[in-house]
């Protein structure tokens, strides 16, 4: 098998209050549930012995969080960057499925048909958060060459890169699913990427 260029390992954070409730959390630094400390500390033991070359994690605490616990078995360059912030939901931050739609029906509605290109009430759209993860993507494979690099972020962070990588049109995201506390792994080749591990947990 040919040699890939990276091994791009991909976790999502523990669990937070706001993911078992539905709500939209982007920016709002929620806290881990004790379930998810739990999944963090079991992400963090599946990865002890992998050779890391790099950890890269999201400044929000809940993925900050989790990819300090990842990094106490890593003695490894750790870097927090702003490219993997969870999507700006504007004015829906906080708010569930039902009350975005009660308060915003317009906004709510154009997003539905398509999230892609509309994003949330005065937040950040889909092309957006693509656009600016996968330059971090860039930076990472010129950087990291055959090495294995570990990013820690967020659900629709880790849905837009998969889809960028795999040349998945961006509006079908939602065809990859990333857990809290799960692992994925992607291999670069000079020709593409290939899937081989998704939202193990």
């Amino acid at each position: 098998m040919i040699a890939p260029l990276m091994r791009l390992l991909l976790a999502r954070h523990g669990e937070t209050e706001a993911n078992r409730h539905g709500a939209f959390l982007g920016r709002t630094d929620s806290p881990l549930t004790a379930g998810g400390r739990d999944q963090m500390q079991t992400l963090a033991k599946a990865l002890v012995g992998k050779p890391l070359a790099a950890i890269y994690t999201s400044p929000l605490q809940r993925a900050f969080e989790t990819a300090q616990t990842i990094a106490r078995h890593h003695p490894c360059p750790f870097t927090v960057d702003e490219r993997l912030l969870e999507q700006d939901f504007g004015q829906w931050e906080g708010l569930t499925f039902d009350e975005v739609a009660g308060r915003f029906p317009i906004d709510f509605a154009a997003w539905q048909a398509e999230a892609t290109i509309k994003g949330p009430t005065d937040g950040e759209t889909l092309m957006q958060v693509r656009e600016r993860v996968v330059a971090l993507y860039s930076d990472v494979v010129n950087r990291h060459q055959h090495q294995t690099v570990l990013l820690v972020a967020h659900g629709g962070v880790l849905n837009a890169l998969v889809c960028a990588l795999l040349q998945t049109p961006l509006r079908w995201l939602w065809a990859y699913q990333f857990q809290p506390g799960s692992l994925s792994e992607v291999l670069v080749f000079e020709e593409g990427c290939a899937l081989t591990r998704l939202n193990s947990v």
